[in-house]
């Protein structure tokens, strides 16, 4: 936290809703700064984070338009941890350096984090200097987590268990949470509970 500004972790598990929170709150007129988006930013063609990442995992995750080929590369962080340490370690830094770098330009008084891996990567979040005044996790349990990444991505179910085991269980985050919006029901469900979490928010203030 920075002086008359408070930073709110958003985090989930994939396919948990953390995007649709996400939307609902920018639709709200809140400040987010999106880990996914600015994950594609630092890899875009010719960047120091792509370069590094094709000196690590070799020229074949580069696709010929000079892009980075991130099916090929996911499929294999998640079948091997070793590598997907490494490429974290690569990427993060750059990640939390313009995650902060957005956040203290923003005139806002309230900015949200919108990271997926902020518990797996929280002591990097911290080393980066970016400290959280609360933590706000999106929920749903395993089987409908399951069932909706299966249903979005086309997959069958041993990936979809594979890409979910990939991440800090779900019921684990929740313990850690100072907030759990509980996504099972509709978005109208979730914007709800948003609301009210930013009310008290204020109020608190």
């Amino acid at each position: 936290m920075t002086q008359n500004k408070k930073y709110i972790g958003l985090t989930g598990g994939i396919a948990s809703g953390k995007s649709a929170a996400s939307g609902i709150l920018r639709s709200l007129g809140q400040e987010v700064i999106d880990a996914d988006q600015l994950a594609r930013q630092v890899v875009l063609p010719k960047s120091p984070g792509l370069r590094q990442v094709e000196n690590h995992f070799g020229p074949h995750i580069i696709q010929p338009t000079g892009q980075l080929d991130r099916e090929r590369l996911a499929q294999i962080i998640f079948k091997d941890e070793e590598a997907r340490k490494a490429l974290n370690q690569i990427l993060h830094p750059l990640i939390f350096e313009e995650m902060l770098a957005q956040a203290k330009k923003t005139k806002s008084p309230l900015v949200f984090f919108d990271s997926p891996l902020l518990y797996e990567l929280y002591e990097d979040h911290l080393r980066a200097g970016l400290h959280f005044d609360d933590i706000w996790l999106v929920y749903v349990p395993r089987d409908l987590q399951v069932r909706r990444l299966q249903e979005r991505d086309q997959i069958p179910l041993s990936y979809a268990q594979e890409k979910i085991n990939a991440q800090m269980d779900l019921e684990e985050k929740k313990k850690r949470a100072g907030l759990v919006l509980d996504n099972q029901g509709d978005l109208k469900d979730l914007a709800d509970q948003i609301q009210r979490a930013l009310k008290k928010l204020r109020k608190g203030a």
